[in-house]
């Protein structure tokens, strides 16, 4: 753990994609309450995004030392929230004995490769009544240059994501999103595949076709999109 060094370069890049970050947590922000654990919590800009009320706790777990010092400094400066914390480390790292009212996965359970053995221990540090919040990316054919570049094992679909969860919880909700974003990828991918999107690409995308985005996923019923969300609870 103290040699983990996260290898992607795309969270300063996306950081600035506003319209996307709120259109997927006004989806996740219903479910979040109590105490809550981020795995993977990066450079916390979901946790700006996402801590909007006074939380109990709000711990921010990364094993990266140097997004470490990025979460602290940003709690000192009080550019996250009174209620953040920092640890660093694994899931595997916290006692059992320490649980949370709702456990977070954004676009993090790609980079784990035991990720059934990931729900499994995430499930056992759930309070009663807790939620388990999951978004990654979909779709396995999607599967490119730039997602080995950042270290995501996989792509998910609803079945391979839906076959992870352990008996004691079930599914609340769940919905892709960004549809019209799922064959924008598919199409660069053939016309022009590379690592790294530019950040011109990802202004164009979130300003100019979220919009749109948003209006297609509502006719498609929220069954297409190269984002996967779903929401479990654990039994009282």
């Amino acid at each position: 753990m103290n040699d983990f060094h996260y290898i992607g370069k795309e969270l300063e890049l996306f950081q600035e994609a506003k319209n996307w970050k709120n259109y997927f947590s006004s989806f996740i922000l219903p479910y979040i309450r109590g105490r809550v654990l981020e795995v993977g919590a990066g450079i916390g800009a979901n946790t700006a995004l996402l801590c909007q009320e006074d939380h109990p706790l709000w711990l921010c777990l990364e094993p990266d030392g140097n997004m470490v010092k990025i979460l602290e400094f940003k709690i000192q400066e009080g550019n996250l929230p009174a209620c953040c914390q920092v640890r660093r480390g694994f899931l595997q790292d916290l006692p059992l004995e320490e649980t949370f009212d709702t456990i977070l996965y954004i676009d993090v359970l790609e980079h784990i490769e035991e990720d059934r053995q990931e729900f499994e221990d995430a499930v056992k540090r759930l309070s009663p009544g807790g939620r388990i919040i999951i978004l990654v990316p979909a779709y396995p054919i999607l599967f490119s240059d730039f997602d080995k570049a950042i270290g995501h094992y996989r792509r998910y679909t609803r079945k391979t994501l839906f076959n992870l969860p352990p008996s004691g919880v079930h599914l609340l909700d769940w919905r892709y999103l960004d549809s019209l974003g799922a064959l924008l990828l598919w199409a660069k991918q053939r016309i022009r595949p590379s690592k790294y999107p530019t950040a011109t690409e990802i202004i164009l995308w979130d300003k100019f076709f979220m919009p749109f985005s948003k209006i297609l996923d509502f006719f498609t019923a929220y069954h297409l999109g190269k984002t996967l969300v779903g929401v479990w609870e654990k039994g009282k």
